[in-house]
């Protein structure tokens, strides 16, 4: 009896020296990212009794790259700063409608391309062996180009013409997401990211009305890092 007793000890102690020790998740990273995204983008002109209306879904898929600091506190708390940027190729086609008249502007055309964002973010998260479940949030920035396309004008005057302006909007972002070190050094990734950016003018041609572009994303991303 006594021998098995000892043992049941000795595999024990094995198993605690063999176990991982607790990763300490403190230091500099970078590392590349993959992902898939849906936007919402909307286009209005005009006053409320007289307007023009695009409302389309842009998806991509993209690539990019991200790098930060955090620190890791006695309690498990891990507490950071980080930045990203990535290259899209969202692009979505759809008609102007006129409120008053929906068949009159049929000529009328937008496309929205978006070609890059990025963010500076903080993040918190909370450590668990080799998890890092986290939520993080901070400021977000879009690339982007609207074009008006009248293909078909409805007076003899206005050619037909295709105007193309490019613009970059600030808004905010914020996401959660976890960590897994598949080594001490080596860290997989999994996140989802909102973000919102806001309106900004974009003209419809040199008409006198006002008009703004709104956008707001949804990222799914999966990214590997390495820790300095």
């Amino acid at each position: 009896m006594r021998g098995w007793i000892a043992g049941l000890l000795t595999l024990g102690a094995c198993g605690s020296a063999n176990a991982d020790p607790a990763l300490d998740w403190s230091g500099f990273y970078a590392g590349a990212m993959v992902g898939y995204g849906w936007s919402d983008g909307s286009f209005y002109a005009g006053e409320p009794d007289f307007n023009f209306v695009s409302n389309h879904v842009l998806e991509d898929g993209f690539a990019g790259i991200f790098g930060g600091y955090q620190t890791h506190l006695a309690s498990g708390l891990v507490l950071g700063i980080e930045a990203d940027i990535a290259r899209r190729l969202a692009s979505a086609h759809d008609g102007l409608t006129l409120n008053v008249m929906p068949t009159w502007f049929d000529g009328q055309l937008l496309e929205a391309d978006l070609n890059w964002s990025g963010s500076v973010r903080a993040r918190a998260g909370y450590a668990a062996g080799r998890w890092l479940p986290f939520v993080t949030a901070g400021v977000g920035w879009a690339s982007y180009d609207i074009t008006h396309q009248n293909i078909d004008p409805k007076v003899i005057w206005e050619p037909p013409q295709s105007i193309t302006y490019s613009e970059t909007s600030v808004g905010w972002t914020a996401g959660a997401g976890a960590d897994f070190a598949l080594t001490e050094k080596v860290i997989a990734r999994f996140e989802y990211r909102y973000a919102d950016y806001g309106k900004a003018d974009v003209p419809l041609y040199a008409w006198q009305i006002d008009s703004d572009y709104s956008l707001k994303t949804h990222d799914i991303i999966a990214g590997l890092a390495y820790r300095f």
